[in-house]
């Protein structure tokens, strides 16, 4: 039978709160903690993994401001209005965003066919459906770093409007175009045959990553939209600043953040023609692109014997020329001195 202090001292056992079941001790431990990841990035992610531990983490750090900003997930204020100048890009976030979008090789309209279109869309859909299993092996596979939520912000501290830029090349109709459809603020640049348009994102409630992906889809998608012309979009970068200095100044500004998320890469669509080839099976075009690797490979190596013979084919006559001049200046010099000899 069990003794009436051992019972007492089991119940006060059971009944005894957990300290991390207290948000005002869990969040002195957790910022404690912290203090051992001295890089931003780091924060940011184990901050975003502890929200998803228990009810009473998630309600602790969405409380404290210190672990909000961490997080990414620290809305607008007074304080952080007049600090917008020194917002900075969430950058687990941006290396996630640019690994998704590295997937589209063009954004380029000439003629009736529209390319990087579908491209688009599949990302899009991979970035917003992250709960799949299908899209969870897909990202695996591609290595895709896992901080692609879509409820931070963008910046820290947030800030209420950014730009999307895009920089590339377009004929006079689909420029004119997009000055019909641009908001009023939006800001269009013509140099010649290239452009630069800054799409506007504002949202008063601090621009988020669901913002940033819903203003890229569509922008995108107005440009092909558009009736007439072509375009080829060459880079898109995300910009924060005053935009009365962006449209006085279009040019690179040292006061504005400028961050590049994607870039184009039209030689991986043309290395890999034959996948557009619609009457080959899958497996014949995995095949063609096995024996194109093989032929490429047996051509660098072909081209590395080409250069060496090529480099033997002039070193040899130099050296054996060195050879000789030393050997025939040893000979005329030895032949001096016996002549000079004989005189003596």
């Amino acid at each position: 039978m069990q003794q009436p202090h051992a019972m007492s001292v089991a119940n006060t056992a059971n009944t005894r709160p957990n300290p991390l079941q207290i948000p005002e001790i869990l969040e002195s431990i957790i910022i404690w903690s912290l203090h051992l990841h001295y890089v931003y990035d780091e924060r940011c992610k184990l901050v975003n993994k502890l929200r998803r531990v228990a009810k009473v983490w998630k309600i602790a750090i969405e409380h404290n401001p210190t672990l909000r900003s961490f997080a990414f997930r620290d809305p607008p204020s007074a304080l952080s209005a007049s600090r917008a100048h020194l917002a900075i890009f969430c950058r687990p976030y941006c290396l996630a965003l640019e690994c998704e979008l590295s997937a589209i090789q063009e954004l380029e309209l000439s003629g009736v066919r529209p390319v990087g279109l579908s491209e688009l869309k599949k990302v899009m859909h991979s970035i917003t459906m992250t709960h799949g299993n299908l899209i969870k092996e897909f990202r695996k596979k591609r290595k895709v770093p896992r901080c692609l939520m879509t409820d931070i912000f963008v910046t820290g501290p947030a800030v209420t409007s950014i730009y999307i830029r895009y920089s590339g090349s377009s004929d006079h109709d689909w420029l004119e175009g997009l000055r019909g459809i641009a908001k009023p603020t939006d800001f269009v640049y013509d140099f010649f045959n290239n452009f630069k348009y800054d799409y506007n994102i504002q949202n008063p409630s601090g621009v988020s990553a669901k913002d940033l992906l819903g203003g890229i889809e569509k922008s995108v998608k107005s440009f092909y939209d558009l009736p007439k012309g072509s375009f080829l979009v060459q880079t898109i970068e995300i910009w924060i600043g005053d935009p009365e200095v962006l449209k006085e100044q279009p040019q690179y500004i040292s006061c504005w953040q400028v961050r590049k998320i994607w870039e184009s890469n039209p030689w991986s669509r043309r290395k890999r023609w034959y996948l557009e080839i619609p009457s080959i099976s899958r497996g014949t075009k995995r095949w063609i692109g096995w024996k194109l690797e093989d032929i490429a490979g047996f051509l660098e190596k072909v081209l590395y014997l080409m250069g060496w013979i090529a480099q033997c084919s002039v070193l040899v006559p130099y050296l054996a020329t060195k050879e000789f001049y030393g050997y025939a200046k040893t000979i005329l010099r030895e032949s001096k001195r016996n002549r000079n000899r004989g005189r003596g």
